[in-house]
């Protein structure tokens, strides 16, 4: 009691016995942390690609867009070039012109072959078939016995009368004779003389289908085709086939 009384006297209180003290610092040492302890969880290794930034992601989808758009342009295009005639679909090449949509058929009213340096006929009978509208039926040039026209003329056609003037922009022609060549002319009269008939347009190397712009639209009603260069050759000769004519305009 004297040693206690002593405490009391220089602490200023009893001193607590170090047995009955409560372990607070030892149980919150010994307590298992839970809600907020991920010492035990497994970490993620960090990526080694790092994120695209976001402005490169996006002009990367605006490049992919941009290529989409210009390809659908470039179908919509070539399908207005091939179906006016711009263009000759299997691979001739026609030379000239500027022109418009909105193109028609013209109505061939008459056709006749153009024979200027030979007896005036080629095969009449066969050409009512350039305009039947059918690709299985063809006219075709007398056979020659060389590629350039036997040594005989420059030069055979047909010419093509439309029943009254109208605007013509393009000629195209079916051919089972790919490799021809021809001219387009135009005339205010039908003539026998080739110098009367003014060229307007040429296909060199015309392939199955080919299609030959005017260099500008032309008022007229009287259409030659005259096939010019080396005639393909064929069983027996030389000669060249056409199974369709169509020429394309405006009717008014």
């Amino acid at each position: 009691r004297v040693v206690d009384e002593v405490e009391v006297a220089v602490l200023g209180g009893p001193v607590a016995d170090p047995a009955h003290q409560a372990p607070t610092q030892d149980l919150a040492r010994q307590a298992p942390r839970r809600s907020h302890d991920t010492a035990d969880l497994p970490v993620a290794a960090p990526s080694t690609n790092p994120p695209s930034p976001p402005s490169r992601r996006r002009g990367r989808r605006i490049g992919v867009a941009a290529t989409v758009a210009a390809v659908a342009l470039a179908a919509v295009v070539g399908g207005l070039a091939l179906t006016t005639g711009l263009l000759d679909p299997a691979g001739g090449r026609p030379r000239g012109g500027r022109g418009g949509g909105n193109l028609v058929g013209l109505e061939v009213s008459r056709v006749e072959s153009f024979d200027p340096e030979g007896d005036g006929s080629e095969n009449d009978e066969l050409l009512a078939l350039l305009v039947d509208g059918d690709p299985a039926t063809a006219w075709r040039t007398d056979t020659y016995n060389s590629a350039a026209f036997g040594g005989l003329k420059d030069g055979v056609g047909v010419r093509a009368d439309l029943g009254a003037e109208r605007e013509v922009e393009t000629v195209m022609l079916s051919t089972t004779t790919p490799g021809i060549e021809f001219d387009v002319r135009i005339a205010d009269t039908p003539a026998d003389d080739l110098a009367r008939w003014r060229p307007v347009a040429t296909v060199e190397q015309a392939s199955e289908r080919a299609g030959a712009r005017l260099d500008e639209p032309e008022r007229t009603r009287h259409v030659l085709i005259w096939l010019t260069g080396t005639l393909p050759g064929a069983s027996g000769g030389y000669r060249a086939e056409i199974s369709e004519l169509t020429i394309r305009g405006r009717p008014g």
